[in-house]
């Protein structure tokens, strides 16, 4: 059934096979070896297969087609479809904001869960009070220690990039507990209809819990962005005040920053807009 659906969708060619000798063929496995990566600058090593068939070789295995083009001659360039790094580009984007305002003062971000998303409000917001953004650049392994519990993935990112800020030397880190997001066009905007998963929000409590003797501060506010994004600036002049910013400033660097963050959001639609319309016009890049 596979064989015809193939077939009928244009993915085969009619052919014609000898069923004796394809079941004759000699089969060898040669050594496995981890990719590298190379051009892509994928970090995955995924494993592959040397298979060898009627002589010849067949790499097999990986989570992409790399090397299925390579038996088949199809030559692709990977980083144009690469819109991860595409998103990440454009959310870790940022414009020298370092010299504004009296305070030389640095402060933390742990780069885990949503600061992948609301970096842009986050950094301008500071950024425009003065304070040097400092952001956990690797994931520090000794952190991974303080790990007690059965966590994702994500999670036990987020202890070894805490742990790296640990040793910046910083004045104080930025770890709020985010409830809810903000999501345009829901079918209810009632409570708990846009909740974050439990492990992002409780980000703040277990890591301090994992490291107890703390030096920087810690600046935790539980922020709900469900109404809209701009409703959470009377939380965010609350922590500009606690930082020693008046009410006028604080609202004007949230306000600023939040400009910053819907344009971070204006482009990632255009891009994701740009994604959709070129698959319109050729559907088989779609997997």
């Amino acid at each position: 059934m596979e064989i015809k659906n193939r077939l009928a969708l244009g993915l085969l060619e009619k052919n014609t096979f000898s069923l004796r000798k394809l079941i004759t063929r000699e089969v060898e496995y040669g050594k496995s070896f981890n990719c590298a990566g190379h051009k892509e600058g994928c970090d995955r090593k995924c494993t592959i297969n040397l298979i060898k068939l009627n002589g010849k070789n067949y790499p097999f295995g990986g989570i992409c087609n790399k090397y299925y083009n390579q038996v088949h001659h199809i030559a692709v360039e990977p980083k144009q479809f690469d819109f991860v790094a595409q998103r990440q580009k454009l959310v870790f984007r940022k414009i020298d904001l370092q010299g504004r305002g009296q305070r030389p003062n640095t402060i933390g971000f742990v780069k885990s869960y949503l600061v992948n998303t609301l970096y842009p409000l986050y950094y301008h917001f500071f950024s425009e009070l003065g304070f040097k953004v400092i952001l956990s650049d690797e994931v520090d392994k000794n952190g991974l220690k303080k790990v007690y519990s059965s966590f994702c993935f994500p999670a036990e990112i987020s202890y070894g990039m805490f742990m790296n800020l640990l040793h910046k030397n910083l004045d104080c880190i930025f770890l709020p507990h985010v409830v809810e997001l903000y999501v345009e066009n829901s079918l209810s905007y009632e409570p708990e209809m846009q909740s974050v998963c439990g492990i992002v929000q409780t980000e703040p409590y277990y890591l301090r819990s994992a490291f107890r003797q703390i030096k920087p501060e810690l600046i935790s506010p539980v922020l709900n962005f469900s109404q809209g994004w701009h409703t959470a600036e009377k939380d965010f002049v609350t922590i500009g005040r606690k930082l020693g910013a008046s009410t006028k400033a604080a609202k004007t660097a949230f306000q600023n920053a939040l400009l910053k963050q819907l344009d971070f959001f204006k482009s990632i639609k255009m891009m994701g807009d740009l994604v959709l319309a070129d698959l319109a016009k050729d559907q088989t890049k779609l997997v």
